[in-house]
């Protein structure tokens, strides 16, 4: 369910969104980023259906990095400094504590002042979509 709600906000990172989401597919958000970062519809769906390595996500395109810079200011998941907000993250939808601890790893290796805006919400989203256990929420229910 985390993973679902991660992948709202940040798997534009990864191209899938539009495919999984029907609401944000006509949402105001995604077309204003795809404008302002000159992104289209057929990339983003083109890009979804590819496997990639590490290197080619190294060298993807600055304007697709920008795009989930936008994506995520946009939807209010950056603080007045431009880093992933965990809080808004955690209220978007209720984590495990598996995946929080992922939040916050993310967060403190990911929050240097100096990086690029574009490179830094590139680098945070593959980090959490990376390592965000999708079944972790269900197993910390059940132990509660």
């Amino acid at each position: 369910m985390l993973k679902s709600a991660l992948l709202f906000a940040l798997l534009p990172a990864f191209f899938a969104t539009v495919q999984c989401f029907p609401d944000i597919e006509n949402s105001t958000v995604l077309d204003s980023c795809l404008e302002s970062n000159h992104v289209t519809r057929e990339e983003l769906e083109f890009l979804s259906n590819q496997t990639s390595s590490e290197e080619d996500m190294d060298e993807l395109d600055m304007k697709y990095k920008c795009f989930i810079h936008c994506m995520l200011n946009d939807l209010g998941l950056l603080d007045d400094k431009g880093f992933l907000n965990a809080s808004k993250i955690e209220d978007f939808e209720e984590m495990g504590d598996s995946n929080r601890v992922v939040l916050y790893d993310c967060k403190r290796v990911h929050d240097v002042a100096d990086l690029d805006k574009c490179v830094y919400a590139f680098n945070i989203a593959q980090c959490l979509y990376d390592n965000i256990d999708m079944d972790s929420d269900e197993a910390d229910e059940d132990t509660e």
